[in-house]
């Protein structure tokens, strides 16, 4: 599913933008009008309004209480795979900033000797060259404060249990606060592998794996007896 937005035209919302999530998977029932109006009495649209999907994901996340070893293992082991990969990348990228600030360095004092030696000569032949190789340094500078960063951020300790325990409800808390339709469509794509929506309401859902082994399925058991 993508998000997509549709501009209202009529009604008291008029000028206002609809969120929904549009249904790609051609073996989905909404791509079947004989099957969905076998099923529901009508064809389905191939798009699903956002608040039926968010509310779901949302309660979902709620039951997301079981403090599993295992889920926690998981997830440690995934990230360190992608740690030894991310940190190689920053490495090389570091090492090729500081390689372009020294090449920046070396022609600034080229130049800047040049001036010294003969201003009638830089003006003639190298007029804005310090300029110039000033702005490449002050960049390359930024990159590499920028870069020592990442890979300082790289370089430090794994998140405990309880850390990774506060990752998963700081997710809930993001879709609950942001305006931020990437940083929402983020979140769900690292937690929702899959859900099946039916006639605005989804039935099924599927987390990611470490997040499923999280749900306390005794509870949600409960829970939807209670929902209307």
């Amino acid at each position: 599913m993508i998000f997509q937005r549709t501009k209202l035209t009529k009604g008291k919302n008029a000028g206002h933008y609809m969120l929904s999530f549009y249904c790609r998977n051609k073996e989905c029932i909404r791509h079947n009008e004989t099957e969905a109006v076998k099923k529901y009495g009508k064809k389905l649209s191939k798009s699903i309004r956002a608040k039926y999907v968010v509310s779901h994901i949302e309660w979902t996340l709620r039951h997301c209480t079981k403090q599993s070893e295992k889920a926690y293992k998981m997830y440690i082991g995934r990230l360190e795979q992608k740690l030894v990969v991310d940190k190689e990348i920053a490495k090389r990228k570091l090492s090729d900033a500081k390689s372009e600030l020294k090449k920046q360095e070396t022609l600034y004092a080229k130049y800047q000797n040049l001036q010294l030696i003969s201003l009638a000569d830089y003006n003639k032949h190298h007029k804005g060259k310090l300029e110039f190789h000033q702005n490449l340094i002050n960049v390359s500078t930024s990159n590499v404060n920028t870069l020592e960063t990442e890979v300082e951020k790289l370089n430090q300790g794994l998140p405990t249990r309880q850390q990774f325990i506060e990752l998963v409800r700081s997710y809930l808390e993001t879709l609950l606060t942001t305006t931020d339709l990437i940083e929402e469509d983020t979140v769900y794509q690292e937690l929702v592998l899959n859900l099946r929506a039916g006639d605005d309401a989804v039935s099924v859902i599927k987390l990611n794996p470490p997040y499923d082994l999280m749900v306390d399925v005794a509870k949600i058991s409960l829970g939807r007896g209670e929902r209307t």
